[in-house]
């Protein structure tokens, strides 16, 4: 291969990063000609260096890869409704739905974002409380599509909805159907593949509530 005379300065350089990296690299075509040291690993592509970023990723031996999702999946729903969240004067009531999401790779410093990952919530809950001093509360929440971005880890989903409170808490019986479905979603960091897992509750919920617990 017959260099140009411009170029010389720069072969050591490229010789020696070639060599670390376990990989050829041809100035003449401007590509690798030897497959990624890690195969497919690295993605789909065997050719590819960083993701075709290499102004803003490193990847100094070559032997690091993009974040690729292993598996995502639903646990089993909590059986109860029950109180989530307060922040007077409201409260959140919902279900416990969790989750597991497994990566491997994806580096930040080296590559950027790593995996991207959400849920979806869809369908319906509806229904009503009564608090001790007969007051009734009508439950109607919707959920289209309702993304919430998460880490790239184990979580729980909540479907749920909010409820008024006195400042001292409250006491309330239950009748609660839920017409609900998740979806939790992990991108690869190149989305050259998206894994995901769906979950469904269709059951109604009757019981008594309380916050903050023990209250007379």
């Amino acid at each position: 291969m017959k260099i140009p005379k411009r170029n010389l300065a720069i072969l050591p350089l490229i010789l020696l990063t070639t060599q670390a990296a376990l990989a050829y690299y041809s100035p003449a075509t401007g590509r690798w000609p030897s497959r990624d040291p890690i195969a497919e690993r690295g993605g789909a592509n065997l050719y590819t260096f960083v993701n075709n970023e290499p102004t803003s990723r490193v990847d100094g031996d070559g032997t690091r890869c993009p974040c690729r999702c292993l598996e995502v999946k639903f646990g089993k729903p909590a059986g109860e409704l029950h109180v989530l969240g307060v922040q007077p004067p409201y409260a959140y009531l919902g279900i416990e739905v969790p989750y597991h999401i497994s990566t491997i790779g994806g580096d930040s410093r080296l590559f950027g974002r790593g995996c991207t990952c959400y849920y979806l919530d869809n369908g319906s809950i509806s229904g009503s409380l009564t608090f001790r001093n007969k007051e009734e509360h009508l439950v109607n929440t919707n959920f289209s599509d309702s993304l919430t971005v998460i880490p790239c880890s184990d979580g729980v989903d909540s479907p749920g909805f909010q409820i008024g409170m006195s400042p001292t808490g409250f006491t309330a019986n239950y009748s609660v159907s839920y017409n609900w479905t998740g979806t939790v979603v992990c991108n690869d960091e190149d989305f050259s593949r998206v894994s995901q897992d769906s979950i469904s509750i269709n059951q109604s919920y009757t019981g008594q509530e309380e916050w903050p617990r023990g209250r007379r």
